[in-house]
């Protein structure tokens, strides 16, 4: 039996895609295709440790705005 793959999408431009997975923000946990992903560097609050994430272009621009 073969896995029915739903359609996901990027909440910056709308695309729709079967074909791949989407990628989902450290930040705001919504699906993104890959062209609006970066990673960043957040510290971890718990050992102090800075650690690279993944988080959409909205949540970029966000961090540099504040």
């Amino acid at each position: 039996m073969s896995e029915e793959q739903s359609p996901w999408l990027c909440h910056i431009c709308e695309r729709t895609s079967t074909a791949n997975d989407g990628v989902t923000c450290s930040e705001c946990y919504t699906l993104c295709c890959r062209h609006h992903m970066t990673t960043a560097t957040t510290r971890d609050p718990d050992n102090g440790l800075y650690q690279l994430v993944l988080i959409c272009a909205h949540c970029q621009f966000k961090r540099h705005l504040s």
